[in-house]
């Protein structure tokens, strides 16, 4: 149906019930990159988190660290367990994200910028 009318999207199969339909000059992982130039903020220094097909591109293809959480579909992020910076929680939701945060360590070197007198 997207074909006949001259649409061109990545179709992604989601919690297996889902499809998420993203226009082929889009993504997360682009979406993240625009953001963190616009912000000035280094990739580097960005936690994403997914659970999810549809969030494999914005994991792989940035230099940010990641975390796959423990509600996750299936084996869908399987695929990102060898990479260094992707974390698999053992817990779900927002607390799989406080899994993560504490596991890299996030806050080890977060300081307070100086005030100006």
């Amino acid at each position: 149906m997207l074909r006949k009318q001259d649409v061109t999207a990545y179709v992604i199969h989601a919690f297996g019930t889902l499809l998420d339909l993203i226009p082929s000059q889009a993504s997360k992982g682009q979406a993240l990159r625009y953001v963190a130039q616009r912000w000035g903020i280094p990739l580097e220094h960005i936690l994403v988190a997914g659970g999810s097909g549809a969030d494999e591109d914005m994991m792989r293809d940035n230099n940010t660290l990641a975390v796959v959480v423990a509600n996750r579909h299936g084996e869908e992020l399987s695929q990102l367990e060898d990479l260094d910076r992707v974390y698999f929680a053992g817990q779900a939701h927002a607390l799989g994200i406080l899994d993560a945060i504490k596991s890299f360590d996030l806050f080890r070197s977060c300081r307070l910028p100086p005030t100006e007198s």
